[in-house]
């Protein structure tokens, strides 16, 4: 009586941000709203670490959903092993290790990256659950979240974007380019004198021969 559930969304973002935020282990639940817990609880003692594409852990998560009128909260121990097939292809398998309430809950999440610079994620799971909970209640609660769970991993990689094209941005501006005049680079020039910036430091020996237009400034010959 196990059930297959599946979802697919397109991230208007790279790969490797919807990548950072599925291996974001420990920080799940800031992000998917059914969950209230995320932990890992174990992980290989090599050097590996989350997010590079051979990391391996145990992770412990707890969720919250209400079946038939009745709310309860599902814990699920679950083996987590990273897989990547190059830089357009990464999957995350997961499989059910201890539960009081699934005998099976097993899948993958896998992304892919687009030639547009988006990512579609794909998520797929196999349940099964113990107990009288009847599996057809459980396949339609499931398939009530996961699309949900999915939209929310996609706002939070596109969201991680923003703020780092933000951060880009405020770098650019806070870089200082001196330029001197034109009127003021010829009259040096013409007296063979060093072209000096406003602080008095030397940037350019004028005693050559060089051209610029009229609207052209030192900016592209100064040392930086």
């Amino acid at each position: 009586n196990s059930r297959r559930i599946e979802g697919r969304v397109v991230v208007d973002a790279p790969i490797a941000d919807v990548w950072a935020i599925l291996t974001d282990y420990d920080n799940l639940s800031t992000h998917v709203p059914n969950l209230i817990e995320s932990k890992r609880v174990s992980q290989d003692t090599g050097r590996d670490r989350q997010g590079s594409g051979t990391y391996k852990c145990r992770l412990y998560q707890r969720g919250a959903q209400k079946i038939i009128g009745f709310q309860f909260g599902a814990d699920v121990v679950m083996n987590m092993a990273e897989s990547t097939l190059g830089d357009y292809e990464r999957k995350i398998y997961f499989q059910c290790a201890e539960s009081l309430f699934f005998s099976e809950f097993d899948g993958e999440w896998r992304i892919e990256s687009n030639r547009d610079n988006t990512t579609t994620m794909y998520y797929v799971v196999d349940v099964r659950p113990k107990g009288p909970v009847p599996v057809a209640a459980l396949e339609w609660r499931i398939k009530e979240d996961v699309p949900t769970n999915m939209e929310a991993v996609r706002d939070a990689a596109m969201r991680r974007r923003r703020n780092a094209m933000l951060l880009s941005r405020e770098d650019i501006s806070n870089v200082i380019v001196n330029t001197i005049p034109i009127n003021t680079a010829r009259i040096a020039i013409k007296a063979g004198e060093k072209i000096t910036n406003t602080r008095g430091s030397i940037v350019s020996d004028t005693r050559r021969k060089l051209k610029w237009g009229d609207d052209e400034t030192l900016a592209a010959y100064l040392p930086f």
